[in-house]
């Protein structure tokens, strides 16, 4: 299926904006606070159900937003994690409530966190996947007998890849289920993908996502090692995962090999390929095919596919 009008048209938008910070980073400007900002006005719009109430926690010393679900087909006990993308240097999760909202009731949880992690440059590698861990083991041991589920785009599904690793290692509770939508989890920039797909992926870029995310977040760092790139950790004993992605990514070889290594390893996986389709596709509400995808991610988290 070709993708839609709305779909193409948000494509060529990205598009010029890629370009355009591209231009901006050739003639020594920084894109930080832009970029940025352009996340909080695209996302930051997107209005909460009214069948949604929001708490605000801190939990070690960063904020978490709560959205509790008030609708009656919410099922008790049901706590979803939502953690944001944005190259860990940008995204809140203020900008994330009205999405992470839908998947929440998609799922039918009865309310998602949405952890408001410490970004690049002003904290670097390894805070964000440290404090992580911290806010997993707090808010679980909080309800050891909740049935929680983790969700995730981008670096978000890198996050949620790190913190059901640490869980398993470290003997905490362990996630039910889990959906990674177009996740980076190899942070070397050097797949097939990462260059066979610069021209074609319309939000993101090797060139791009080195200038802009690695030199902020990890710049010198071996990029191999399993705490920087999970996609090198071990993958066995990790809960069934959701993975999809679409066909025009820079990161799609992150996910295939995700899922050809955490296969291997046992896990349980359901892979999701998108033709036509662009990074972290299912943000964008006013697509169809990203309404779609939401709402399909949201009954595979709650177990109905």
């Amino acid at each position: 299926m070709k993708p839609s009008l709305a779909a193409k048209l948000t494509m060529l938008t990205l598009m010029q904006n890629k370009r355009l910070l591209a231009w901006r980073a050739d003639h020594g400007y920084k894109n930080t606070k832009l970029m940025r900002t352009v996340v909080e006005h695209t996302l930051g719009h997107t209005p909460l159900p009214k069948t949604t109430e929001l708490r605000q926690h801190t939990l070690a010393g960063y904020p978490v937003d709560q959205l509790i679900n008030t609708r009656a087909d919410a099922v008790a006990g049901r706590q979803l994690v939502y953690w944001h993308g944005g190259g860990f240097m940008m995204g809140s999760a203020k900008a994330y409530r009205g999405y992470a909202a839908r998947l929440m009731q998609d799922c039918r949880a009865t309310s998602v966190y949405i952890p408001d992690y410490p970004l690049a440059p002003e904290a670097p590698y390894p805070v964000a996947i440290n404090w992580a861990t911290v806010v997993w083991r707090e808010l679980t041991q909080a309800a050891p007998k909740a049935e929680w589920l983790l969700a995730g785009e981008s670096a978000g599904g890198h996050l949620c890849l790190r913190v059901a690793l640490d869980a398993r290692d470290q003997g905490l509770i362990r996630p039910t289920r889990m959906a990674l939508h177009s996740p980076w989890v190899d942070l070397r920039l050097s797949s097939d993908s990462q260059i066979s797909q610069d021209a074609h992926d319309p939000l993101l870029g090797r060139l791009m996502m080195e200038r802009e995310f690695m030199q902020h977040y990890a710049p010198v760092l071996d990029r191999k090692n399993p705490r920087l790139s999970p996609l090198f950790a071990p993958l066995h004993d990790l809960p069934p995962m959701l993975v999809s992605v679409g066909s025009r990514e820079v990161l799609l070889d992150d996910s295939v090999e995700l899922v050809k290594r955490a296969q291997a390893a046992g896990t349980t996986v359901n892979y999701q390929h998108f033709e036509g389709l662009w990074h972290a596709f299912a943000l964008f509400t006013w697509v169809p095919e990203s309404r779609a995808h939401r709402k399909q991610m949201g009954k595979w988290l709650a177990g109905q596919i």
